[in-house]
C-alpha cells in the first residue's frame, strides 16, 4: 500500500491509500502492508513489512523467474500509451496478457505489473516511461527483465532534454536484449538516425 512518508510528486494529492481497503475487501485475497489494517475482515491475510517497495521488487524477480512468455517493453516521447494499449487488445484475442494498467508506467508500477505475471501469461507487455530508462540501475529492466521485443515509438525534446539526448535515453532500452529479440522503430520519428546507429552498435 502506498503512504504519505514516501511521497512522490506525482501522487502529492493522495493520502494514505491503506485507509481503501475497506470498500474493497470482497475482491481481497492478501494484503502487503507496513502497518495492520485492523478494520480488515480477519480471514484476510495481512503481511506487514518494513518496506512494502521491497517486497513488490522481489515479488517481480520471482514472478519473473518463473515466466516463460513473451516481453515486450514499449517506450516514446509520445504513442507509447496508444501502441501498449492497442497492442493489448489485439494480443488477447488469442493470448493470455499482462499489461501495464491505463498510463501507469512508473517504475514501481511496472514492477507490479511484471508481479502479476505470476500466472505465467503468453505476453507481458509494458510501457516504459522515460523516467524508468533514465534510472535503469535502479530497476529490473533490460537486466534481469530483458526484452524480447522493443518499441519505440516516437522521440522528441521536452524542458530536460533535446532531441539528441532523448534519442540515447530511449535507445538504451535495447540494452541487455540478445540477438534473437526484435527492435521496432518509428521509420517517421525524430533522429531515427541516430536511435538506429545507437541500437545497432
Amino acid at each position: 500500500m502506498w503512504h504519505k512518508d514516501v511521497l512522490t510528486p506525482k501522487y502529492s494529492n493522495w493520502k494514505d491509500t491503506h485507509t481503501n481497503l475497506y470498500n474493497y475487501q470482497d475482491d481481497i485475497y492478501g494484503v502487503i502492508a507496513i502497518h495492520p489494517i485492523e478494520y480488515l475482515d480477519e480471514r484476510i491475510p495481512q503481511f506487514i513489512v518494513n518496506n512494502s517497495y521491497d517486497i513488490i521488487r522481489k515479488l517481480a524477480a520471482f514472478s519473473y523467474k518463473h515466466f516463460n512468455g513473451t516481453t515486450i517493453a514499449i517506450t516514446g516521447t509520445t504513442g507509447e500509451f496508444t501502441t501498449k494499449s492497442l497492442l493489448n487488445e489485439l494480443l488477447s484475442i488469442n493470448h493470455s496478457v499482462e499489461a501495464t494498467k491505463e498510463n501507469y508506467n512508473s517504475r514501481m508500477e511496472m514492477m507490479l505489473t511484471i508481479a502479476n505475471a505470476i500466472t505465467n501469461p503468453d505476453y507481458l507487455v509494458l510501457e516504459v516511461s522515460e523516467d524508468k530508462v533514465w534510472h535503469l540501475p535502479e530497476t529490473v529492466v533490460t537486466d534481469d527483465v530483458p526484452p524480447d521485443i522493443v518499441s519505440i515509438t516516437s522521440v522528441g525534446s521536452d524542458h530536460q532534454r533535446t532531441v539528441e539526448e532523448t534519442a540515447l535515453l530511449k535507445s538504451q532500452l535495447t540494452h541487455g536484449m540478445n540477438y534473437h529479440s526484435y527492435v521496432i522503430l518509428n521509420r517517421d520519428m525524430d533522429n531515427f538516425e541516430r536511435v538506429y546507429d545507437t541500437i545497432s552498435n
